[in-house]
């Protein structure tokens, strides 16, 4: 599951579908896009095989032939489950805590 503020995505298509609509793609099929994670806190719990992570992020952009600039600014709180030796998300929330405009 994926959300990001109000807006929830569950499942590989719907998941992808979301970020389409959200990255810029340009005609030759690259985004001008970057994705920074910084302050990243992992607490794992290996008796139970959950972890949870948090994060902040910034996502800069190339807007109208602009060199990269910031276009918006939020945290993460993820949640993780190991099944067969491989951890896995259970839930990726992402809370946007600045924008442009």
């Amino acid at each position: 599951m994926f959300t990001l503020d109000e807006t929830t995505a569950r499942g590989r298509e719907e998941i992808e579908q979301r970020a389409r609509g959200i990255i810029q793609v340009n005609e030759d099929g690259t985004s001008k896009t970057r994705h920074n994670i910084t302050n990243l806190i992992i607490e794992v719990d290996e008796e139970t095989g959950t972890a949870t992570a948090r994060a902040y992020w910034t996502v800069l952009q190339s807007v109208r032939g602009l060199p990269q600039q910031p276009v918006l600014a939020g945290r993460y709180q993820n949640r993780f489950e190991r099944h067969d030796g491989t951890w896995r998300f259970t839930e990726l929330k992402a809370t946007t805590t600045w924008s442009v405009g």
